[in-house]
């Protein structure tokens, strides 16, 4: 029996997986044992959860830099992990957390954090990150993290004060979730794509609005699993809820699933512009920026963590797939920017 979901999310694109799944989880899980970022009972779940993460979202990684990856998102899973357990931390302590954590990646040999655990197996990444990722690659991989600490240290802070508005909450919300992501595609995938093209506005517009469609497919997902048990957490469905207080939780699902398909249908849009423009490395970057939005939803719905899949534990993984997408066209079909400031110049590079 197929399960009636709240909504499906529009994605044309089909999700594809790294051909070496299995042995890059075996591998994942082996690096765990050298680097005791969590207790032994949970390794094989992290070593699954963290590594199915980047064969789903960046199937057509080169098989080294792929396993560099599996590593490098089991440390950083674990690393959320540990900041969710300590709930009450005041942000000026990860601030300062933090911002040893990104320094280490830059001098992996300065022990700012001494024998911190999460240091010490960033500093063992970097190292190995040195010997092969192209200098241009480095930077943005350590500008990454940086934005992923500082979004993070938001997030932290956040947690005391009032839900942001729609607008605050996509352009805030985006370090923490997606800006690493976007240097472990172009590690994963392998050639240095040109500053003068990556940082350009269509190509940062195709990306931004691909991992924007991630973020709120996270939300999304995530307000499955919990239905309206979602409390004062981070979440688009609450933002909009809190933004619009007599809007029904039913009718801000819809509305999120709106938003989300038409900036999905801009990312495709403007991909196909950047096809024509761009060289050949910069092309098959974009598309692997894209390729991330259908593995993300593939890797959440069958997450040995999240279990959404326990839903309808009988259907296959491709069956739950189909239940929760469709392909037919995006629930939204406007064409013009939504009321957003802060994302309205993504639809001035179409």
């Amino acid at each position: 029996m197929t399960p009636e979901f709240p909504y499906r999310l529009w994605c044309p694109v089909p999700p594809r997986i790294h051909p070496r799944n299995t042995e890059l989880i075996n591998e994942a899980r082996s690096w765990l044992d050298r680097f005791p970022l969590v207790e032994e009972e949970k390794r094989d779940w992290l070593a699954r959860f963290s590594a199915e993460f980047i064969t789903f979202t960046i199937p057509d990684g080169l098989d080294e830099r792929e396993a560099f990856l599996c590593r490098y998102s089991a440390w950083g899973f674990s690393l959320d992990d540990r900041a969710d357990r300590n709930l009450t931390l005041a942000q000026r302590e990860f601030v300062d957390f933090a911002l040893r954590l990104v320094h280490t990646s830059q001098a992996p040999d300065s022990r700012l954090l001494c024998d911190d655990q999460h240091a010490l197996c960033l500093a063992d990444l970097i190292r190995d990150m040195r010997t092969w990722a192209a200098p241009p690659q480095m930077r943005r991989f350590h500008e990454g993290l940086r934005s992923w600490m500082f979004g993070t240290a938001w997030e932290v802070g956040a947690r005391q004060l009032p839900l942001p508005d729609v607008d605050a909450y996509l352009s805030l919300h985006y370090p923490a979730v997606a800006a690493q992501m976007e240097a472990c595609v172009e590690v994963g995938l392998g050639p240095e794509v040109p500053a003068s093209e990556i940082y350009h506005p269509l190509a940062r517009a195709v990306q931004e609005a691909a991992f924007t469609t991630a973020l709120i497919d996270n939300d999304l997902l995530s307000s499955l699993r919990h239905g309206d048990d979602v409390g004062h957490s981070l979440n688009i469905v609450n933002v909009l809820r809190n933004e619009q207080p007599s809007t029904p939780q039913e009718q801000a699902i819809t509305q999120s699933v709106g938003l989300r398909d038409r900036i999905f249908k801009l990312a495709l849009d403007l991909n196909q512009t950047a096809q024509r423009k761009f060289s050949q490395d910069t092309r098959n970057f974009l598309d692997g920026i894209i390729a991330a939005v259908p593995g993300n939803i593939a890797w959440s719905l069958n997450s040995v963590r999240y279990k959404i899949k326990d839903i309808c534990p009988d259907l296959t993984h491709e069956q739950f797939l189909k239940a929760a997408t469709q392909t037919g066209g995006p629930s939204d079909a406007t064409t013009g920017p939504p009321p957003y400031r802060s994302i309205a110049w993504w639809w001035d590079q179409s």
